[in-house]
């Protein structure tokens, strides 16, 4: 019975957590995004001090994003233009903004452009998983765990010192 009911509570929490976490919450807003330009030559986005720091790059043509180049999809010596070495706008790179964390995280691609309405609204890599709601999302989800093996643990009937002494010293 009483994990019936940690259940039900954990599934209204969730919905909660699902609805309120969204990708808009973790991604970098559009303004503060570090660009380079379509018809700038590979290698010198790639060295650009602005860039050094950055995996994906938004690709621009008169103002609009129009790609992403990752860093870590361009071999060595990689010559041309930005935009032959970008990955264009499309559902691979797209995700909505008020989309949940938790269905985020379960994509294949973590590196996505944000999208709100009809505008380009933000980036969100793999390195923003480190925020706080993801982290909150994350405490939720091993709370729950916890919470379910402690039912387990108290429906087997056996007592705390046997199961005490599974446990190490540390």
């Amino acid at each position: 019975m009483a994990e019936e009911g940690v259940q039900t509570d954990f599934k209204f929490t969730m919905s909660g957590l699902e609805k309120g976490l969204q990708v808009a919450h973790i991604a970098t807003p559009a303004a503060q995004l570090q660009c380079c330009q379509h018809n700038e030559e590979i290698d010198a986005v790639l060295t650009r001090s602005d860039l050094s720091s950055f995996d994906q790059i938004p690709v621009q043509e008169l103002g609009v994003i129009i790609g992403l180049v990752q860093r870590r999809a361009c071999s060595p010596g990689a010559k041309g233009l930005a935009k032959a070495h970008m990955q264009p706008l499309g559902e691979g790179i797209l995700v909505s903004a008020d989309t949940s964390l938790l269905e985020f995280i379960k994509e294949a691609s973590l590196d996505r452009l944000v999208v709100r309405g009809t505008k380009i609204d933000g980036l969100v890599t793999r390195s923003d998983l480190l925020k706080l709601p993801v982290i909150l999302l994350g405490f939720a989800l091993v709370t729950h765990v916890e919470a379910l093996m402690l039912n387990m643990l108290r429906a087997t009937g056996v007592g705390e010192q046997v199961w005490l002494e599974y446990l190490t010293s540390n």
